[in-house]
């Protein structure tokens, strides 16, 4: 498996604007040679002094190696392969707000589609019984994924020296 990435694009910058608008091409050479032809855009508009509104799309290729793997999950079996999957795009826009000195807030919403996603199920072991819950969780399935979310974020430093920052995303699939 090999993988070479192209990323050509345009900066325009304006008074109250700014927009990044270029692709990512994505050469990928394993059982099958594909190139993945992929958006990245992104763009930002400040409304006031303080809030601004942005919106960004992307695409990847997930090269899914041996060690992406086996920090997503332990019990996967070295000896297997697991596929790249491809991201044709990856869209998210949001509004941003600094209204109170030292307290920012984020609002967002986007949606991600991916093929070819690995998603691990557990196989009967017949060494352990079927009750058993430490069974493990190693056989690959591959499905394509339309990922939904939506959330909020919180920034604060408002007590001297101390950084808070906290996020919540609702995930939904398809």
């Amino acid at each position: 498996f090999s993988h070479f990435q192209l990323n050509p694009y345009l900066d325009f910058t304006g008074s109250n604007w700014k927009a990044i608008v270029g692709m990512n091409v994505h050469f990928t050479f394993d059982e099958s040679d594909k190139i993945l032809w992929t958006p990245n855009v992104l763009a930002s508009l400040n409304v006031t002094e303080t809030t601004s509104l942005y919106g960004n799309i992307d695409g990847n290729v997930n090269e899914n190696t041996l060690k992406d793997i086996l920090i997503e999950n332990r019990y996967a079996l070295p000896s297997e392969r697991i596929k790249p999957s491809r991201t044709y795009y990856d869209a998210e826009i949001g509004v941003k707000s600094g209204v109170v000195k030292g307290l920012e807030f984020n609002i967002f919403t986007g949606y991600k589609y991916t093929s070819g996603e690995h998603f691990y199920y557990a196989v009967n072991n017949p060494f352990t019984t079927s009750d058993d819950i430490y069974q493990s969780i190693n056989s690959v399935l591959y499905a394509n994924l339309g990922q939904g979310k939506i959330g909020g974020q919180l920034k604060s430093n408002l007590i001297p020296f101390i950084d808070f920052s906290t996020r919540l995303t609702a995930y939904f699939y398809n």
